[in-house]
């Protein structure tokens, strides 16, 4: 792909992105049924075979796509690790910085954290313009959704059923060392990340990793702001918006690679916001996920930590979020 194509198509998908599309009001669809349509879940499932992707359970998989409603912006599978991280996040929140975050609601990275250097939409097109390596930001800062849990079934490693059968996450260098500038700031012994996760693995034994649904509550006005269709790489790939491909019976599938995410402060890692994230772990039982959620927390109350730092985030938490 040439830097100026991209150039070119980006901004004018940042339009699309301020303004939005002009459609008609149409009965929602959901995206799997319209897949499902064009392309068999068989053949899909066969594709999945051949790289030794087995579904444990399908009865599963077709509850979860059941709930598709309008507002979902699709699906994302990962590790059980990044389940912890995400888990240890919310509670260091929660229990040391004193925030409440409501259940259907998860951090999708660590809110504040300087590697996160795309907060802005005009940000996210300078990227395109100025960085000679933008596929490295993109990286760090947006966070990639299929369309459906079937999306990308014969593309090695960009589909949510194999990242959660195979127990593997999309940043395969780990998420440990991306809580360690959290602990910093709080004076959290960095140690402990260690010790958490390994309290966490003691009370799972999944050998399946864990499914996120994502939705807009505002049926994608909420998405216009945060969203854009993209290449595996997080290039823009489309220009329309990811509404365009939920509501618009003329954007029929195959749909983009991916939606994007894009993970800043103020709006995605924002708990007040519209998203609703729900998180499946069919591998895990309830009793199991009680003890290891119970585990995870008795440990972190028990983190010695600076309290003057932990009113410092806080605040500036509240700040950003408006509150």
């Amino acid at each position: 792909m040439q830097k100026t194509n991209t150039i070119a198509e980006f901004l004018i998908f940042v339009t699309f992105l301020c303004f939005g599309s002009t459609y008609g009001a149409i009965d929602f669809t959901p995206p799997t049924e319209k897949q499902i349509a064009i392309f068999p879940i068989g053949e899909m499932e066969k594709s999945l075979t051949l790289r030794k992707v087995v579904i444990p359970n399908k009865k599963v998989i077709d509850q979860i796509t059941a709930n598709e409603k309008a507002g979902i912006l699709g699906y994302h599978g990962n590790s059980i690790d990044f389940m912890i991280y995400q888990d240890i996040i919310r509670n260091v929140i929660e229990i040391i910085v004193e925030i409440p975050i409501r259940k259907d609601f998860h951090f999708l990275a660590v809110p504040l954290d300087p590697i996160l250097k795309i907060q802005t939409k005009k940000q996210l097109a300078a990227v395109f313009t100025d960085d000679l390596h933008p596929e490295r930001a993109l990286y760090e800062t947006t966070f990639p959704l299929n369309f459906t849990i079937w999306d990308n079934a014969s593309r090695l490693g960009l589909n949510s059923l194999e990242n959660f059968v195979k127990n593997e996450s999309v940043k395969p260098l780990g998420y440990k060392k991306r809580l360690v500038w959290l602990f910093q700031k709080l004076g959290i012994n960095e140690q402990s990340i260690d010790l958490l996760f390994k309290t966490a693995h003691n009370q799972l034994n999944s050998k399946t990793g864990i499914i996120l649904q994502v939705f807009d509550n505002n049926e994608y006005t909420f998405a216009k702001k945060i969203a854009y269709p993209s290449y595996p790489n997080g290039f823009i790939s489309e220009n329309a918006t990811v509404d365009e491909y939920f509501l618009n019976d003329q954007y029929a599938p195959p749909y983009p690679h991916e939606v994007r995410l894009l993970l800043n402060n103020k709006e995605t890692l924002n708990p007040q916001n519209p998203l609703k994230i729900v998180r499946y772990t069919p591998g895990i039982s309830y009793f199991t996920m009680q003890a290891y959620e119970n585990a995870l927390k008795s440990s972190i109350k028990q983190l010695q930590f600076s309290k003057n730092s932990a009113t410092k985030y806080k605040t500036e938490l509240q700040t950003t979020w408006g509150k």
